[in-house]
């Protein structure tokens, strides 16, 4: 396949990248086939992303640090902090857009995870504000799986 993708919730843009797994990010709108993001040696690259709410913004995670990004023209707007000494990945946005979870890890890989945690943080779509990481699913050390509760 040419790389990973997500779509926008309204179902007219397509996020993917073009070359594989941390390629040169695309963004198609559907509609019209046309590609909003640039696509030559400045292209923004990433290995996964997701669309906010109204699919204007991207989360885009390159090399296990994600950045929100325009979905027009790639701009990066502001880059995410990560819980020190881990990578992310696997960003996802709840329906109204006012939360992200994605996984955190101490591993190397930011698509396929190990010694991961699952991490929620609040997103302010105006002023492309987001909270401090908490922890949904912890990553249980001494039985080397997430713990399935929630606290």
């Amino acid at each position: 396949c040419v790389g990973c993708h997500a779509l926008s919730r309204d179902g007219r843009r397509i996020a993917m990248t073009m070359d594989g797994s941390t390629g040169r990010g695309s963004v198609i709108d559907l509609p019209t086939n046309r590609q909003l993001l640039p696509t030559g040696t400045d292209a923004p690259r990433w290995s996964t992303a997701v669309f906010n709410h109204d699919g204007t913004k991207l989360v885009a995670v390159q090399d296990g640090q994600m950045r929100l990004i325009t979905a027009t023209g790639g701009q990066t707007i502001t880059t995410l902090e990560n819980t020190p000494g881990t990578i992310a990945g696997n960003p996802e946005f709840s329906p109204d857009g006012r939360m992200l979870v994605n996984v955190e890890s101490t591993g190397m890989d930011d698509w396929a995870f190990t010694n991961a945690s699952i991490v929620v943080r609040s997103f302010d779509n105006t002023s492309n504000v987001f909270g401090p990481v908490q922890i949904a699913i912890p990553f249980d050390v001494a039985g080397g799986t997430a713990i399935h509760q929630f606290r």
